[in-house]
Order: structure tokens, then sequence, then C-alpha cells
């Protein structure tokens, strides 16, 4: 998957088209995987995408087996210019503590979360 939104970003470059950075998901299994960040890496220099032109997804139930291979993954993603949107957050254990420890760019509250809290202050 990364490697087709790479090609069409790279044909919308082509075409003159200015698109914002381009949000791909990332499960926590490909989180956990040595190497996933190289692999990345490796398809965005093929096609000339910049790591600034990409966002990475993780849910928040993906982070919850936060190992160190995958805290390690998310440094190196954010170090080498890759933005991180902790994603669904509200679904898994909520925890604003465990958000300070995180390398992430980006919080995307799920609706539920909101919708419930709104709920429970119109009661």
């Amino acid at each position: 998957m990364i490697r087709e939104a790479c090609r069409h970003r790279q044909g919308w470059r082509a075409l003159g088209v200015d698109v914002p950075p381009v949000s791909l998901n990332m499960a926590g299994v490909q989180l956990r995987q040595l190497g996933c960040v190289d692999d990345l890496l490796e398809v965005l220099g093929e096609y000339g995408v910049s790591t600034s032109e990409i966002e990475i997804e993780v849910t928040e139930t993906g982070l919850l087996d936060t190992s160190a291979v995958s805290r390690e993954n998310l440094v190196r993603m954010r170090n080498a210019g890759i933005r991180i949107a902790l994603d669904d957050f509200g679904v898994g254990f909520s925890s604003l503590a465990h958000l300070r420890d995180l390398p992430i760019h980006r919080l995307k509250i799920d609706r539920s979360f909101t919708s419930s809290a709104c709920a429970m202050r119109a009661r």
C-alpha cells in the first residue's frame, strides 16, 4: 500500500498538483518488525517522495503493546522527518499520561470518545 501511495504521489507531483501530506496507516504488527523504517524509507527514496510528504497513522490499540522495537521505530520515523499521528484515541485505554511518552506529532480523537463525553454533559 505504501508503494502505491508513493506512486500516486509521484504522479500528482509530475502533473503539478499540490497535494497535502498523504496519511498512511501502519498496523501495530508492522511497527513491531525490525527493518520496517528502512523498508519505508527505501520506498520513499525509490519514488522520490520526501519524508515531509507523508504521515504515518498508528492506532491507539496498535500501540497497546509498546515494545522496544515499536518505540524505536516510531523514534526513527520521527527523526527521519516523518510525521506520526496517533489515530482512534479513546478506543483503547486512553491514558493521557501515556501520550506524553509517545513520539507523535498529531492526535486524532475517536468520535465515540467525544460523543460519549458530550452525551454525559448534556444530562
